[in-house]
């Protein structure tokens, strides 16, 4: 098959997708790819019905992801890879409702070997019943530029182009989006809690207390920020259940550790089949995510979806 990718946006997700896709395009000799055509932000979008399988991947601002993946379908592509998330308000969601080409969501933490593992666990009812899914997901930008009196000419502090929030949207969506994925139930409920200290600019939440009831009697209770002083790219999964209870972290994404009762067990990745392709313990990181749903995406496989990402979304933006 002959892909022509499209690109939207020139940041680091931008980067991160061009990267993904060298390595799909390496280790995936079935996929003959076209150049990488860089479309303008604000120009038309170039008709592409001619081609085989035109692709276009969004990588702008969170408040311009909506009209490009409308937009990207009245010209023709046939498959839309879009940056979390694809809509910032109420109304943004109702108009993408009636999109009907592919569209793939990258919440990159879902697609990883770890997150896939239990997932299969707890369809497999390993855990009996599901009690809560907790952790955190914990960076330091804002309390950085803020010991440092920085305040930088961002996107993100421009309402118009981030959307009503900072740490929600970002990574709130992606925590939500994994505790969602692995729950296998429908949301009936969410609560936040925000901060704004060391925030640059008043909109743009700093720190959250995400908690998600869902339809199974679950809950899900996640501490999230940009504020923690000293933290990384700090993601940690903790599923408690039943009889079992497990725990996945980002910084170690190839072990698994098991726990029944009051023994624990460590289980190690062991394939190379997801993601990069790279051995155990060699992985690129959220690069891992990309690749893994740009794969799917291009077989028509399995990954996050528009239509699972406006669900979400419609529970937990507020406006």
């Amino acid at each position: 098959m002959k892909i022509s990718p499209y690109f939207l946006g020139s940041g680091k997700a931008s980067q991160a997708m061009k990267e993904s896709l060298k390595i799909v395009e390496l280790s995936s000799p079935d996929y003959q790819l076209d150049k990488i055509i860089q479309l303008k932000r604000d120009a038309p979008f170039p008709t592409v019905f001619d081609e085989e399988f035109p692709v276009l991947f969004i990588a702008t601002p969170h408040a311009l992801h909506s009209n490009a993946i409308l937009e990207g379908e009245k010209a023709g592509f046939k498959l839309v890879i879009c940056d979390k998330p694809a809509a910032i308000s109420k109304a943004q969601i109702e108009k993408l409702k009636s999109i009907k080409i592919p569209v793939a969501v990258c919440h990159v933490y879902r697609q990883m070997w770890g997150i896939q593992f239990l997932k299969k666990m707890v369809e497999a009812q390993e855990f009996g019943k599901l009690i809560s899914i907790e952790g955190r997901y914990w960076q330091s930008s804002s309390a950085v530029k803020a010991l440092a009196k920085l305040k930088s000419d961002s996107w993100k502090n421009n309402p118009e182009l981030s959307g009503d929030h900072d740490v929600l949207l970002d990574l709130g969506t992606h925590w939500a989006d994994t505790v969602t994925f692995l729950s296998s139930s429908r949301i009936t409920n969410v609560h936040q809690w925000k901060s704004f200290i060391n925030a640059e600019a008043p909109h743009r939440d700093t720190h959250l207390h995400l908690t998600i009831d869902f339809e199974n009697q679950m809950r899900s209770i996640g501490s999230i920020s940009k504020t923690v002083h000293g933290a990384g790219n700090d993601f940690e999964i903790h599923l408690i259940g039943e009889k079992k209870s497990a725990s996945w972290k980002f910084l170690k994404p190839d072990f698994l550790e098991i726990s029944e009762g009051n023994s624990t067990s460590i289980i190690q990745k062991n394939t190379s089949t997801i993601g990069s392709g790279h051995w155990p313990h060699h992985g690129l990181g959220w690069i891992e995510g990309y690749v893994e749903i740009i794969k799917e995406a291009f077989k028509n496989g399995t990954y996050p979806t528009l239509q699972e990402n406006l669900l979400l979304l419609e529970k937990i933006i507020e406006k």
